[in-house]
C-alpha cells in the first residue's frame, strides 16, 4: 500500500523537523518509494481568485 499524507502548518520548519523524525523511525524500513514535498500557500478562495481577476 502507498499512502499520501497532507499536513497543514504555519511553521514550515516544524513540519520539516517532524518529517526528519519520521524518516528515522522503524516504519521507514517498509517504504518502497519516498515522494518529494509539494509546498503551497493557503489562501481564502476569494483572495486567491482576486489575484487573477
Amino acid at each position: 500500500y502507498e499512502w499520501l499524507l497532507t499536513f497543514e502548518t504555519n511553521d514550515l520548519g516544524r513540519l520539516v523537523d517532524c518529517v526528519r523524525k519520521l524518516r528515522e523511525s522503524k516504519s521507514r524500513l517498509y517504504m518502497q518509494d519516498e515522494h518529494p514535498f509539494i509546498v503551497g500557500r493557503y489562501f481564502e478562495l476569494e483572495d486567491a481568485l482576486s489575484q487573477y481577476v
